[in-house]
């Protein structure tokens, strides 16, 4: 088993100009991994334990995601499961979910 640094996960937080154009400011906020097993791959986040509002703070150390003195949290990736049952095609998502503008981050 293998663990790979896939890359950095970065939230914009702001902008500066360097030489004249404009540039973002970002702040790190976790990293994608993967990890190589025998007969696969699996991809995974470990997202800094700051980064987290207090509630999902609060869950990420009950469910042992994040234990005392570690600085990152867990976080798993799945594929999208298929909503296809008995050969009707998946429904097309909503508008709403399909408006990248209204995600608040």
């Amino acid at each position: 088993m293998t663990h790979v640094k896939v890359g950095d996960i970065a939230l914009p937080v702001g902008s500066y100009e360097k030489q004249g154009q404009k540039r973002n400011r970002n702040r790190t906020i976790g990293t994608l991994m993967r990890t190589d097993y025998h007969d696969g791959s699996r991809l995974w986040i470990k997202l800094n334990g700051d980064a987290l509002s207090p509630s999902l703070l609060m869950l990420a150390m009950k469910s042992g995601a994040l234990e005392a003195g570690d600085d990152g949290v867990i976080a798993n990736v799945f594929e999208p499961r298929e909503q296809q049952q008995q050969g009707k095609p998946a429904a097309a998502p909503a508008a709403a979910e399909m408006d990248d503008d209204r995600i608040p981050f």
